[in-house]
């Protein structure tokens, strides 16, 4: 401020200089000595999550993550907060705060409900029944959930409309006005038969047969569109597990998919299109088919529980995208089937990658089923495939199987949780870094390149998407001071600048106070890679 007076200026002398930054107050330290393109991943208990980044006549950089490998799911979530501090003798960089919107999501909501239901569910091998395999024009009643609860169920008288060899396509008797014609239902029933279930059964193993009837229903109703008016969004569909278990309440006794119909003139009290429901009723199937065929290989062949959600919902959005690479090109709208199939597994991934510390991987088992949690456990499993897997045996590994979530991901893989973690971190922003060649080539996704895609969405829908690359790091080149959150398998992203002659850079990862590690069940991890 400048003050004056008889035309004569005043300033008046500057403020003391700010006192020196408190020290770390570290009892030992890890050196991180890397070559560039190298890492490291670092446990913080034994050190107290002290690290140093060493200098030299170059400039370095780096970039490191601080993450909870905690792999267990828990009723709200496995979550603590954390103190991350950088030291040197140089300047202070002001630490750069990302705000991030929570976007609410009904029908993920509804979705995680349904498998929290099938976790209570008594594992059993059901007897199985011998029917007969339906016909064209054949009439049965389903019971469909009532509201979001699904406490309730709605009758619903229905017709055959569609008969394949591995799908029989009924109709809500009182459909909506406006919807597909016979030739829709038979393109959709075609597209099952010949592409999604060969794809889902070889990827991740077969489906149960219950009432011995030889095929899976597909029920398209009114009664899934009104569920919007309960959830508070569209739902497209979905698979309920009781319908395996002829003992429980409200169970149809077979495979069944249940599947929102075309209502250009919202009759059912939500408007959906039917250029819309021709677009997302395959992902639907390919997404749901996968939770038919899990919840068939851990509860009823093995007896075991189901698959932790986060891990179940990753392998269903995983179906989709097999879907959007194997499926013909004739089949898809457009011509583009990995627009149509995988468009929203990407979209949720960018969404988790505005700000990974918000969101956990590990979903608490009261999880709303947010789109970026879904996008988290996609990704995660992307790279593990990109990096582990290469075949259809990989991923049946993780169906069939008696294993649920971290352990069963790290059983499969044959490395430890927390490393994949780290590796999976650092490549999320690494991947396809200009200037960056990654020694260890598990920094990387082989299957997609991010920086090429993400910039591609924004383009397409700015307002959506705010960024060309959503993951954009804190930045330092000295003092750093961060208090947050850490979620289970997520974490915060940090961008280290050593400038050449320099000084050596602390960090340490604490518990809020500064005083010790963070809490022992977010199980903390550093992360550290090389750029140059």
């Amino acid at each position: 401020m400048v003050l004056a007076a008889c035309g004569e200026s005043i300033t008046p002398p500057p403020p003391p200089p700010p006192p020196p930054a408190a020290e770390l107050a570290c009892t030992g330290l890890t050196d991180v000595v890397l070559a560039p393109g190298q890492s490291i991943v670092l446990g913080v208990a034994a050190s107290g999550g002290c690290i140093r980044i060493p200098s030299g006549s170059a400039a370095r950089e780096y970039l490191a993550v601080a993450y909870s490998a905690a792999g267990q799911t828990a009723p709200t979530g496995i979550s603590g907060p954390y103190r991350w501090r950088t030291r040197s003798a140089l300047p202070a960089a002001a630490p750069r705060q990302v705000a991030a919107t929570e976007a609410t999501d009904g029908a993920g909501r509804f979705h995680t409900m349904l498998r929290a239901r099938e976790r209570a569910l008594s594992p059993r091998r059901p007897l199985l029944a011998s029917g007969a395999a339906p016909t064209l024009g054949d009439r049965r009643s389903f019971g469909v959930c009532s509201d979001a609860s699904c406490l309730g169920f709605t009758t619903v008288p229905a017709t055959a409309a569609y008969i394949g060899r591995r799908i029989a396509i009924f109709l809500d008797d009182a459909l909506p006005s406006g919807g597909f014609v016979a030739a829709d239902y038979e393109r959709i029933g075609r597209l099952f038969d010949d592409h999604l279930y060969p794809i889902d059964t070889t990827a991740f193993g077969r489906e149960s047969d219950v009432d011995g009837n030889g095929v899976v229903f597909a029920l398209i109703t009114g009664e899934v569109n009104r569920l919007c008016l309960s959830v508070g969004g569209v739902v497209t569909g979905y698979f309920y597990g009781i319908d395996l278990d002829p003992s429980q309440p409200g169970s149809n006794a077979a495979e069944v998919f249940y599947a929102a119909a075309p209502d250009p003139q919202g009759e059912t009290g939500c408007r959906v299109t039917r250029d819309f429901i021709e677009r997302v009723l395959p992902g639907t199937f390919a997404h749901e088919f996968q939770h038919m065929i899990s919840h068939n290989q851990h509860m009823l062949l093995r007896g075991t529980v189901a698959e932790d959600d986060w891990l179940n919902e990753g392998l269903s959005h995983l179906a989709e995208e097999l879907a959007g690479r194997r499926v013909p090109t004739s089949s898809c709208v457009a011509n583009d089937c990995l627009s149509q199939f995988a468009f929203n597994d990407v979209s949720n991934a960018y969404q988790y990658l505005l700000d990974p510390e918000r969101w956990h991987l590990v979903m608490p088992q009261n999880s709303t089923g947010r789109s970026a949690e879904r996008g988290a456990a996609w990704l995660l499993l992307r790279w593990t495939i990109d990096q582990y897997g290469g075949s259809d045996g990989f991923t049946r590994s993780l169906v069939q199987t008696s294993r649920v979530g971290a352990a069963n991901l790290a059983a499969v893989t044959g490395a430890p949780f927390e490393n994949l973690l780290g590796e999976w971190h650092l490549a999320n922003y690494l991947d396809d870094l200009p200037g960056y060649t990654p020694a260890n080539l598990r920094l990387r996704y082989t299957s997609w390149n991010w920086r090429v895609t993400f910039p591609g969405l924004r383009a397409q829908l700015p307002a959506q998407y705010p960024r060309s690359f959503p993951l954009l790091p804190d930045s330092t080149g000295g003092t750093y001071d961060r208090d947050g959150t850490l979620r289970g398998g997520s974490g915060r992203y940090l961008r280290i600048q050593v400038p050449g002659g320099g000084q050596p850079i602390d960090i340490r990862l604490t518990d809020p106070a500064g005083a010790g590690p963070v809490l022992p069940i977010l199980e903390g991890r550093i992360a550290v890679a090389r750029i140059r």
